[in-house]
C-alpha cells in the first residue's frame, strides 16, 4: 500500500510494507526528498488531473464547503483544498519546485513507524534521514487564528439545496486552546457527540428516533480548533 493525502495544513505519505522489505521501501521513500526533475509534459498532465477533479467536484454539493465558508469566512481554511481552476491553471512547474523546497524542511518533518519493526530497522531509517538533504525552514506557514474567533455572537445560517432529500444540520464551536485544554476537549467531544452512547446520540437517535446519522469531531490546528 502506498498512498498520499493532502490536508489543509499538511501532506501525509503513507506506506504499508512487508517487514522483510523494510530497507528497500525506506530507500524508495527517501526519494520524496530528492530535488524535482519533472518534465514539463509530466507536470502539465498532473495539473490536468487536478483540474478534472475540480470539475468533477463542482458537479456535486458538499455541505462542508458551505460550513467552512461560514465558520472561517475569508480565512484560508474556508477554501477548498484543491483550489479553483483559474489558480491551478496559473501555477508553473518552477513555482511548485520552489514551494516543495520550502515545505520539505526538517523543522516540519514527522516520521512515524508502527507494527512489526525492529530496532535495527528503525536505526536504518534514522541514519537515512540524517543524510537526506532537507532544507531549513524558509517559509512561515503557521496558520493564523481568525481575529473574530470566540468573539462572535451565535449565528444561524440556512443554505437551500433544492431536491436534497434530507436536512443537514451542523453545529460548530470556536475553540482557542493551550496544551492543557486538548485532553479535556477530546473527552468532552467523546461524552457529548462521538463516543459510544454519547449524550446527543442517546437522545436524538435512540430515544427520539429522529435520525440514524450523527457525527462529532474536532478539527485541530496549532492554536485553535472547531
Amino acid at each position: 500500500t502506498l498512498e498520499a493525502t493532502t490536508y489543509k495544513d499538511c501532506l501525509m505519505f503513507y506506506m504499508k510494507v512487508v517487514p522483510g522489505k523494510f530497507r528497500e521501501c525506506a530507500d524508495i521513500f527517501m526519494n520524496l526528498f530528492e530535488s524535482v526533475e519533472w518534465a514539463d509534459q509530466e507536470f502539465e498532465q498532473e495539473k490536468q488531473v487536478v483540474l478534472d477533479q475540480i470539475i468533477e467536484r463542482e458537479m456535486y454539493w458538499y455541505p462542508e464547503d458551505d460550513v467552512n465558508e461560514m465558520i472561517f469566512r475569508n480565512h484560508p481554511l474556508s477554501k477548498s483544498i484543491m483550489g479553483d481552476s483559474e489558480r491551478v491553471e496559473s501555477l508553473s512547474k518552477e513555482r511548485m519546485i520552489t514551494y516543495k523546497e520550502d515545505i520539505f524542511a526538517n523543522s516540519r518533518l514527522l516520521v512515524c513507524v508502527t507494527g512489526n519493526v525492529s530496532e535495527e530497522q528503525c536505526g536504518y531509517l534514522e541514519n537515512a534521514l540524517r543524510v537526506v538533504k532537507i532544507r531549513k525552514n524558509r517559509l512561515d506557514l503557521e496558520m493564523p487564528v481568525p481575529r473574530y474567533f470566540q468573539k462572535r455572537k451565535p449565528d444561524i445560517f440556512f443554505v437551500n439545496q433544492p431536491g436534497a432529500p434530507l436536512l443537514t444540520v451542523n453545529l460548530s464551536f470556536d475553540i482557542l486552546y493551550d496544551s492543557k485544554d486538548k485532553d479535556l476537549l477530546a473527552i468532552l467531544n467523546c461524552i457529548l457527540g462521538s463516543g459510544t452512547g454519547s449524550r446527543i446520540q442517546q437522545k436524538i437517535r435512540e430515544e427520539k428516533g429522529y435520525t440514524s446519522d450523527i457525527y462529532s469531531s474536532i478539527e485541530w490546528y496549532k492554536k485553535m480548533a472547531v
